[in-house]
């Protein structure tokens, strides 16, 4: 018998993949909406952990997320237009992939 909290799990992964796979036909909005969703469930679900079982107080979670939204929006702003170009990254910008590419997988 498979425990209860390995079949949600389970189906939470079944979900994310189809709506990764459906991703293409949703409305913007929705798709939005849907990720907002999931943010805020792995975000609840670890304060839920640190406040609920340990009994302790962080605010590092409000933290770490506004840390990491400040973060994602200076790399679009600051860094997508130079690694893509001013345009969005269309045929101009093709040669510098295999540059970027070498960089990335030397780093891992």
């Amino acid at each position: 018998m498979i425990p209860r909290p390995h079949i949600a799990l389970l189906a939470a992964i079944i979900a994310a993949v189809v709506v990764s796979h459906f991703s293409d036909h949703i409305d913007p909005y929705f798709l939005d909406v849907l990720i907002s969703i999931g943010i805020n469930i792995i975000l609840a679900v670890s304060l839920n952990l640190v406040n609920g079982h340990t009994g302790q107080f962080s605010l590092g979670h409000a933290g770490f997320m506004s840390i990491g939204a400040y973060l994602s929006g200076c790399v679009t702003v600051f860094v997508g237009p130079k690694l893509l170009g001013e345009d969005g990254g269309t045929a101009d910008s093709a040669p510098r992939w295999p540059a970027c590419s070498l960089e990335f997988l030397r780093c891992g």
